[in-house]
């Protein structure tokens, strides 16, 4: 297991212009960041994304290696490292963009009760101080409908108390999905729930039940709602008409990597560009 700053130091390498990069067994890891827009279209924040390549150069699909693991196993320790690996690349390169802005990053909950049970916590929080973050623009995304046991819903609900009180924020990522469950949201009580795509279109084509029960959910728990995978302008216009708070998606914007070729002097203003201007009416588009 990676524990220390020197264990991750280990897979870490800096290019020319800045950049960190690492190499974890066959695999080459990269940053790439994806806006999420406000309702006046202000950058929220980025939401880290991890980019691999083999060791041919083939860029390898993230959901392959995230596919959920038997715990214990040499996979799912392997997982895990990776995870925490991908965290420590996400937030150095955040750090270059000296940005007062939030950053989305994913935390698998077997690495979250994994931090719980090693005290994981303390090396993050010392390296985002080194690198000048502030504990209060981290939001750890966490797919809850991958915790099974009512027991790992308990121990996942401590975690989730130890990143608050270390001014860490937490979303639920997905909501919809899959297995995802309101009686584990809310007793996970996040502080953003991220609303998965297919809820979206089901709303777009008249079935709005499962949506609009995501939204009271959020109402009820008093956080905020993300929708996810806007790809059209309809789609943007129909999430501005609900109490909806941030878009994300490709309409608005789509990843943007950072590698070695990167000028981060345009960087974060290149992401501003991206998105496409929608032609709302004025009353929800401040740029008109």
């Amino acid at each position: 297991m990676l524990t220390s700053q020197a264990d991750f130091e280990s897979h870490l390498r800096t290019c020319g212009n800045g950049v960190t990069c690492a190499h974890y067994e066959h695999f080459d890891l990269w940053t790439a960041y994806h806006p999420l827009y406000d309702r006046d279209f202000n950058i929220f924040g980025l939401e880290a994304l991890l980019r691999i390549k083999d060791n041919d150069g083939h860029w390898i699909s993230p959901g392959e290696l995230f596919s959920k693991k038997i715990p214990d196993s040499d996979d799912y320790y392997h997982q895990v490292n990776l995870d925490r690996l991908a965290r420590v690349l996400h937030f150095r390169n955040f750090s270059l963009l000296h940005r007062p802005i939030n950053l989305f990053v994913n935390l698998l909950p077997a690495t979250a009760l994994s931090n719980l049970k090693s005290h994981g916590q303390t090396l993050v929080l010392n390296r985002l101080k080194q690198l000048g973050i502030k504990t209060e623009q981290i939001v750890n995304e966490i797919l809850e409908h991958e915790v099974d046991s009512a027991l790992e819903i308990i121990e996942l609900r401590k975690a989730i108390i130890e990143c608050r009180h270390n001014g860490l924020r937490v979303a639920v990522d997905d909501y919809g999905s899959d297995g995802s469950d309101d009686f584990r949201v809310q007793s996970l009580h996040p502080d953003l729930i991220k609303i998965d795509r297919h809820l979206l279109l089901e709303f777009l084509i008249g079935k709005s039940s499962s949506l609009l029960r995501g939204l009271e959910l959020a109402k009820q728990l008093k956080c905020m709602v993300v929708v996810e995978g806007i790809e059209t302008r309809d789609q943007l216009l129909s999430m501005l008409e609900l109490e909806t708070h941030l878009y994300q998606g490709f309409y608005l914007a789509k990843p943007k990597l950072l590698d070695e070729r990167t000028n981060l002097d345009t960087y974060y203003s290149e992401l501003e560009l991206t998105m496409q201007e929608p032609n709302l009416p004025q009353q929800i588009n401040k740029h008109q």
